[in-house]
């Protein structure tokens, strides 16, 4: 399992944004990124998630089913691994202080020459 946590470039920095299983990608949360034009959507908390076939579906464009056995089957393993996450967040005894709204070093990287980063935009 990979979980995505929010980077707050959509959001609250750290909400459990999707988990990644495999072939199949969960979505819990959707919405409120910055477009290229600086608008933002409206946040979506999606519960049951929307859950895409990633092998049949890259783009991410059309969620299983839900009444779907492959969609049951993958919900039963997403929400087990993601329920004991969360158990390991509270109860873990070493709670890191470190303020990521604030602190520049763990903040997302703005470089438009990089994909992976992302840079606000100018008002």
């Amino acid at each position: 399992f990979l979980f995505h946590p929010n980077s707050g470039a959509a959001g609250r920095f750290g909400d459990l944004q999707a988990a990644r299983a495999g072939r199949h990608k969960a979505f819990y949360l959707t919405g409120a990124a910055e477009a290229c034009g600086g608008g933002r959507g409206t946040q979506q908390l999606h519960d049951p998630p929307l859950i895409f076939d990633l092998d049949g579906d890259r783009a991410e464009a059309t969620p299983l089913g839900v009444d779907t056995p492959e969609y049951q089957e993958v919900l039963e393993k997403v929400t087990r691994a993601r329920e004991e996450l969360l158990w390991d967040i509270a109860t873990d005894q070493s709670v890191s202080v470190a303020d990521y709204t604030t602190d520049q070093s763990a903040a997302p990287c703005c470089d438009p020459q990089r994909a992976a980063c992302r840079c606000p935009a100018p008002h």
